[in-house]
């Protein structure tokens, strides 16, 4: 039974309360499935998705800590981390000497697309199979409009 009991709740609260309630039953779900069978945890996982996603190049360190919401000690730090297991390298960016990219190695491309394919099993299992295709793209216009107009007031300020 979900704790959000919408007949007691203002609308308001109703609505960030459901998100904010899956967001934590969903991350301890992700987080001991990537220990588990990939031995990583969930933040590992999120830098080498977006590391997957951008290819060969990589990404600078900058981009990196942008896309993952992360100050540069911390992504420093759990870059340091995932480097030493061999994951990931780091190289000085040929464009700008000042500047340091971080790219998959063959062993992390490897892992993460394994990691990936886990993921979506895991998301289609405990989300998207609980709703209907109809829901499913209510959720995704719905949010994806509060994420554009976040965004947006972000980058006008």
């Amino acid at each position: 039974m979900s704790m959000v009991d919408a007949s007691n709740v203002v609308p308001e609260r109703s609505a960030w309360r459901a998100i904010m309630e899956l967001h934590a039953a969903l991350l301890p779900l992700y987080e001991r499935a990537m220990i588990a069978e990939f031995a990583m945890p969930l933040t590992w996982y999120d830098v080498l998705h977006h590391l997957d996603e951008a290819g060969e190049g990589g990404l600078r360190m900058n981009e990196l800590a942008a896309a993952l919401t992360l100050s540069k000690s911390g992504l420093t730090t759990l870059v340091d981390r995932i480097e030493e297991s061999g994951l990931i390298s780091r190289r000085d960016d040929p464009a700008d000497r000042r500047a340091t990219v971080v790219a998959l190695t063959a062993s992390g491309r490897r892992i993460v697309r394994d990691a990936i394919r886990a993921h979506k099993e895991l998301v289609r299992k405990h989300f998207l199979d609980r709703m209907s295709p109809d829901e499913q793209l209510t959720v995704s216009r719905i949010l994806g409009r509060v994420l554009d107009e976040i965004r947006s007031d972000q980058a006008a300020s």
